[in-house]
C-alpha cells in the first residue's frame, strides 16, 4: 500500500482490508516521505492486526526525489516482494480501496488456473473526497461498463490502474522483474510491461477488485477534463 500526505483518503483504503472476507492477507505500508506521516493511522485502524504489518518510509524530501530523479519508492517495493511470504501481490493507492471479497477471488483464481502469471479486474469509481465507497456498489453494474475496466486479454501497461493488476510473488522474484528507482511517475506501467515481455497477455478475472478512487487532482498527473469522466460514469 502505497501512501503520500492523504490522512483522510488512506483511511478508506484501510478499512477496507478489515472488511475483507479473506483473512490470510500481509500488509506493507510505503510512506513516501510524508509530511503527515500515515503510520500512526496505520496503527490505529488496524490496531487488531499489526502483526501483519510491516512499515517502510523513503524519508526522501521533495528536494532529495528532486536530486536522485525521483522516489525510492520502487527500492522497497522490490524489497517488500523479496521478503515476502506471500503467494500473491497487488499494489493498493492511498486513494482506493479493495473490495471485501477480492482477496478470496483472486485466491480461487489462481488456485484454479495454475498457468496465469498475473491477471486484471474491474474496478467501481468513486470520489473519495466527497463520499465513501459503498459495500453493495458492485451488485447492479454490467462488467464491461465503468472506468478502467476492459474485457478479454490485455496489455496492461498504462491499460489499467495499478491495484487492478495481481501476480504470482515467487516467479515475478524469480525472474528478476523488478520495479524501477528512483522513479515516479508510472511506477505501475514500467512494471506491467515487464510482466507483459515475461509471461504474454494479461487475463481478465472475471471480477471486480477494488473502489478506484477518481478525483481532480491525483498528485496532478491525471486530469479528468473537469469532472467529466468522473461524472458521466455515475450518471
Amino acid at each position: 500500500m502505497l501512501y503520500y500526505n492523504r490522512p483522510g483518503l488512506i483511511r478508506h483504503a484501510l478499512t477496507s482490508l478489515l472488511e475483507s472476507t479473506h483473512s490470510d492477507w500481509e500488509l506493507v505500508f510505503i510512506d513516501d516521505g510524508s509530511q503527515t506521516p500515515g503510520e500512526p493511522i496505520v496503527r490505529e485502524l488496524l490496531a487488531d492486526h499489526l502483526d501483519k504489518v510491516k512499515f517502510v518510509n523513503t524519508e526522501d524530501s521533495k528536494e532529495q526525489k528532486i536530486a536522485q530523479g525521483g522516489s525510492r519508492i520502487g527500492q522497497y517495493m522490490n524489497e517488500a516482494m523479496v521478503q515476502s511470504s506471500a503467494d500473491l501481490a497487488i499494489m493498493v493507492c492511498d486513494d482506493d480501496a479493495v473490495l471485501p471479497h477480492y482477496f478470496k477471488d483472486l485466491s480461487e483464481y489462481f488456485t484454479e488456473k495454475e498457468e496465469q502469471m498475473y491477471a486484471f479486474s474491474h474496478v467501481v469509481c468513486f470520489n473519495p473526497e466527497q463520499e465513501a465507497p459503498s459495500p453493495n456498489c458492485v451488485d447492479s453494474l454490467p462488467q464491461s461498463d465503468a472506468f478502467y475496466n476492459k474485457l478479454g486479454i490485455i496489455n496492461p501497461y498504462c491499460a489499467v490502474d495499478s491495484s487492478q493488476v495481481a501476480w504470482r510473488i515467487r516467479p515475478v522474484v524469480d525472474k528478476e522483474i523488478r520495479f524501477p528507482s528512483p522513479q515516479t511517475v508510472d511506477l505501475d506501467a514500467t512494471f506491467y510491461a515487464q510482466l507483459f515481455n515475461h509471461f504474454g497477455g494479461c487475463p481478465f478475472t472475471g471480477f471486480y477488485a477494488q473502489y478506484k478512487g477518481v478525483h481532480v487532482d491525483q498528485l496532478t498527473n491525471r486530469k479528468f477534463h473537469q469532472h467529466e469522466v468522473y461524472e458521466n460514469k455515475l450518471k
